[in-house]
């Protein structure tokens, strides 16, 4: 069997051999396959074009599921640049339950903790800048006035009742600063990132009796204590006493309406709060949060005209977490201010 073409045609030849009289004749039939043939071209073709569709195919699958695997990825690489960028609130926004969505939580979490770090520190460079602002204008204003009167004391002859002013202001300023510069050494020797205290107990009766001391003793307005006849707490005698001293003045420089200030010790299992309240101008809402602050002072002028610094809340805070407490605010303008802090009860 053979094949042959004639022009366009494609022909299938047949040849068997034949014995006739001692001869050896073929016998060649043939047929047309050129049909056949055309149809198996276009079969061809078809399974060609199938194959290329087939191929593309897979190839968008493929595409498609690699998108789809690296998708994530490549969210996580962009929150990461958007992060490193400064935009320390971006997430990643992926949920899920494989592996890829529980490495983009661990993102998030960690993204929440540079955030806060973030804002922690830009915060604490904010309080640092207020600090030497307000420290810078504590020294600077009684320096000028006393630099003034120094400076007319010793170049002309004055009347001896403004020498006696003159010399009253120095004093006084004076002692102001010095009392604002041991302030402000116990308050940088009171780091509780830095400082750890020995906790004593403390008999409560001793606390008050010290404290009530400490205090002016032409002080117009009454305490009140109440809870302090007996019973003891762990911490540091001294610290305490600065820290009910401070609270105390306070509330005496806000003018108490009735003239009182209650100091009072609630016992409450093992642990002991301990509230000072009085009925005074109280603090707005929006001052509470940085009441605590160095220098920060709600009435400056007033503040300043009661020999205030703006100190004594700050100190009373890192007293306070020296303690392991935290002082709790709650003021009404014109309805007073109340202060209260958890102690440890002293055992036996």
């Amino acid at each position: 069997m053979t094949y042959a073409k004639e022009g366009a045609n494609i022909w299938q030849l047949f040849a068997s051999p034949v014995q006739w009289q001692g001869r050896t004749l073929w016998l060649v039939s043939s047929c047309d396959v050129s049909e056949v043939f055309r149809l198996r071209n276009q079969q061809l073709a078809g399974f060609a074009r199938l194959e290329l569709l087939a191929f593309a195919g897979v190839v968008l699958v493929v595409w498609a599921v690699s998108r789809r695997l690296t998708r994530p990825l490549k969210a996580l690489e962009e929150s990461a640049r958007a992060i490193a960028a400064g935009s320390y609130d971006r997430r990643t926004g992926m949920t899920g339950t494989d592996e890829v969505a529980s490495l983009a939580a661990s993102f998030n979490v960690m993204a929440e903790a540079v955030e806060q770090r973030a804002r922690q520190l830009d915060l604490a460079v904010h309080q640092r800048e207020d600090f030497v602002s307000a420290f810078t204008h504590e020294l600077k204003t009684p320096m000028t006035s006393m630099l003034g009167y120094a400076d007319l004391l010793r170049s002309a002859e004055v009347k001896p009742e403004l020498r006696q002013r003159a010399a009253n202001y120095i004093y006084h300023e004076t002692k102001r600063l010095e009392a604002l510069s041991a302030k402000l050494m116990t308050f940088m020797t009171l780091d509780p990132e830095h400082k750890t205290l020995e906790l004593r107990p403390v008999s409560l009766a001793a606390l008050a009796e010290k404290t009530a001391r400490a205090l002016p003793a032409e002080c117009p307005i009454r305490l009140c204590w109440q809870g302090f006849e007996t019973g003891c707490v762990l911490g540091d005698e001294e610290l305490l006493t600065a820290l009910l001293e401070n609270l105390i003045s306070n509330g005496i420089r806000a003018e108490p309406k009735d003239g009182r200030i209650h100091i009072a010790a609630c016992w409450e299992s093992s642990q002991v709060e301990i509230m000072v309240r009085d009925r005074g101008r109280g603090i707005p809402q929006t001052e509470l949060e940085r009441i605590t602050e160095p220098f920060y002072m709600v009435d400056k002028s007033r503040a300043r005209a009661q020999n205030g610094s703006g100190f004594g809340l700050a100190l009373c805070d890192r007293i306070a977490r020296l303690h392991g407490t935290r002082l709790e605010f709650e003021s009404q303008p014109g309805e007073g201010t109340t202060v209260r802090f958890t102690l440890k009860e002293a055992a036996g």
